[in-house]
Formats: C-alpha cells, sequence, structure tokens
C-alpha cells in the first residue's frame, strides 16, 4: 500500500509492537460495521496515538476511553443524535451507510469521522467537524490517504490551526 509506505516515510510507527492486538470482529460487531482495511494497516503498526501532536487516532479495545474506538463512535453519535434536534447536520447521526463513525480527534476538540458513503468501507471519505462551529473538512479519501496528505502538506484543512502540521510531523504512541 504506497500510503501507508508514505505515512512510514513521514511520521514513522514507534519501534516495537503496540502491545494489543486488537478484537476486529468483536469491534465490528459492536459498532455493526467493518472497518477499512487502511485503518486496521495502521492501528496494527501505528496503534492509537498522536500524529503531530496534535490528531489522535482511536483503536479497539484501548485502556483508555478517550481514545477506545467504539466508545468514542457510539460517544459520538449520541451528540451527533443530540445536534440534529436541534439544527440540520449534513450528515446523519448513526452508524450506517449516509452516517458517520468517529476515528480521532484532533488536541482542539475537532471530532474526525468517516462518511460511511457506501457499504465498502474502502471508500469511505474523512470528514472533520470544527469542534465550536458548523464548518466540516471533506477529503475525498480514505485515512491513511488523508493523513499523507494532510501531514506532508498538501492538504490544507481550514478547521486546524495555522501551526499544523508542523515542519517535521512524528507519532507518539499512547
Amino acid at each position: 500500500m504506497a500510503a501507508l509506505d508514505e505515512l512510514r516515510r513521514i511520521a514513522p510507527p514507534p519501534a516495537g509492537p503496540t502491545g494489543r492486538v486488537p478484537d476486529w470482529e468483536h469491534a465490528e460487531a459492536r459498532l455493526g460495521v467493518a472497518l477499512p482495511d487502511d485503518y486496521r494497516r495502521l492501528v496494527t503498526q501505528w496503534g492509537a496515538g498522536g500524529f503531530d501532536d496534535f490528531l489522535w487516532i482511536n483503536e479497539p479495545q484501548h485502556p483508555n476511553d478517550n481514545l477506545e474506538l467504539v466508545h468514542q463512535a457510539h460517544g459520538w453519535r449520541d451528540v451527533l443524535e443530540q445536534i440534529a434536534e436541534q439544527e440540520p447536520l449534513p450528515y446523519e447521526p448513526r452508524i450506517a451507510v449516509g452516517g458517520l463513525l468517529a476515528w480521532g480527534a484532533t488536541d482542539n476538540g475537532d471530532p474526525c469521522f468517516w462518511h460511511l458513503c457506501s457499504e465498502d468501507p474502502a471508500l469511505w471519505i474523512v470528514v472533520i467537524q470544527e469542534a465550536r462551529a458548523p464548518d466540516w473538512h471533506v477529503h475525498e479519501g480514505g485515512l491513511v490517504d488523508f493523513l499523507v496528505a494532510f501531514l506532508d502538506g498538501r492538504e490544507r484543512v481550514g478547521v486546524f490551526p495555522d501551526d499544523v502540521p508542523s515542519e517535521a510531523p512524528g507519532f507518539v504512541r499512547a
């Protein structure tokens, strides 16, 4: 996978295994959807943690609820359902085709999602909501593709501060 190799060049995974092996089937059963292969590879090699001390990736069965994929996905689904009662959203507040599935967040509290625009997880796109505003950033590609485009500076994310990404983004495992 070329994008994964490019991400490894930009922000290499920490040396050594993560120490955890997610139970993918259990996570998918709790979510009700299959997870994208690029995300599985990312978590297997990098684990949960932060890119450039700013963008945090969740992982199934992580001991910290703030980084546990299923816990965060269900929590954000509930938040989006409450918001949708007050104002229209551009996406359905559910973890199913047409809806959103949270995969991470920023230090500023911006939630990061996949838009489940297809039954095929390989076709899901990345969308990021600004924490305190109605703005959404859309990346017409998968998570690893987004990370590469963002971290190498090819894709500017308007809801992120101007000082990210840094000139030397890295990754810290949580």
